[in-house]
């Protein structure tokens, strides 16, 4: 039962794991997004994957601390070689039920369990696959549960050998493995593309339009503008009448610019 029991855990780790990082990083980034430095999804989705990965690190000392230090456990296997192979397989397993969570949101703990009941009853550890509904073991070829119960018994009592059961497990984890990982890593990379490229280009375009706004003038301001008109164009009129008028000191005063701006704004207060 050691081979069972050791993948039941496994397989717990890998559910219950990714449950929980999920909802402590989301109470912590609306803590965060309180401050104002909240973290974007896909870093959401990367610190789930790194906690994940520390998390069947730790639960997989703590199985060969209990199997083999506190039960003592026979073995036929190196401790270390065991521990891997523990961790390869705690770690597939939360890569497995965290795709689930991206994919299917919410309902995604429904199938998550549905995916764990079947796999441990399809295990073959603690009962014979031959034994079994043709169900379970249509389930057994299909998720990874089996596979780590033949592996660890063949690291437990079978030396490790791969014609054992050690060289299936191997090859059916890593395919778990590699396709899980690079599901996630894609999704986290079109999250980054598509989701939060766009408020980036919003907050620029509303950067660019606040800084061509027009400043705002004060109506002390505009007092004052129209006050100085006001006395330019009294000054133009003055001026314009004294040429009426004929007198020759006036006209030496004025220049042609002058002369021009005086009709212009007599010609626009008409």
């Amino acid at each position: 039962m050691t081979p069972f029991v050791m993948a039941l855990i496994s397989s717990i780790t890998g559910m219950l794991g990714a449950n929980m990082i999920h909802g402590y990083l989301l109470r912590s980034n609306g803590t965060l997004k309180k401050r104002g430095s909240a973290l974007s999804e896909s870093e959401v989705l990367t610190s789930e994957i790194i906690f994940g990965f520390i998390l069947t690190f730790c639960v997989s000392i703590f199985i060969q601390l209990g199997v083999f230090g506190i039960f003592g456990s026979a073995h036929a296997s190196s401790i270390w070689a065991i521990f891997l192979f523990t961790f390869f397989s705690c770690t597939t397993m939360f890569l497995l039920f965290k795709t689930i969570a991206v994919f299917l949101g919410g309902w995604g703990m429904l199938v998550m369990f549905s995916v764990n009941f079947m796999g441990i009853f399809s295990s073959g550890g603690a009962f014979p696959l031959s034994t079994l509904p043709i169900v379970h073991r249509l389930f057994s070829n299909i998720l990874p549960t089996r596979y780590i119960v033949d592996g660890i018994r063949a690291l437990l009592y079978y030396d490790g050998r791969l014609e054992a059961g050690l060289g299936q497990a191997l090859g059916a984890l890593s395919i778990y493995f590699v396709l899980t990982l690079a599901i996630l890593i894609t999704f986290i990379a079109n999250i980054k593309k598509y989701k939060e490229v766009k408020p980036v280009e919003s907050g620029k375009k509303i950067g660019v339009e606040v800084e061509n706004e027009i400043p705002h003038k004060s109506h002390n301001h505009e007092n004052r503008e129209i006050h100085h008109t006001g006395e330019k164009d009294e000054q133009f009129r003055q001026a314009l009448s004294h040429l009426a008028k004929g007198k020759q000191e006036e006209k030496q005063e004025m220049d042609d610019d002058e002369f021009r701006n005086a009709l212009k704004s007599l010609h626009k207060k008409k």
